[in-house]
């Protein structure tokens, strides 16, 4: 794998259908973390967060406003900078599937 984007989202190459490669998810977050600093304080909008997502599954966010579901949403597209973690998208990189 290797780093893309100054987001820093790593893409490895795509698929082959393979009974390896089935096993691997298609996104995931590895110790995710993102941070956002006011005059006085740190913000934690996404604390440490680890998921996994298959190729073809469902997958829903859910949560009350403000806890960090279009940040995690935003880091996984690229679009987002992360403090901490290593988001993985088994296809193209974030700015080459636009």
């Amino acid at each position: 794998m290797t780093d893309t984007h100054a987001h820093g989202l790593a893409a490895a190459e795509p698929r082959a259908d393979s009974a390896e490669n089935a096993a691997l998810p298609a996104i995931e977050l590895a110790g995710v973390s993102k941070e956002f600093r006011t005059r006085r304080d740190v913000v934690a909008a996404v604390r440490t967060m680890d998921l996994q997502i298959a190729e073809g599954e469902f997958f829903s966010l859910l949560g009350p406003s403000g806890c960090g579901k279009t940040t995690t949403m935003r880091m996984i597209a690229g679009l987002a900078r992360r403090e901490h973690g290593v988001p993985v998208l088994r296809t193209l990189p974030a700015h080459e599937r636009l």
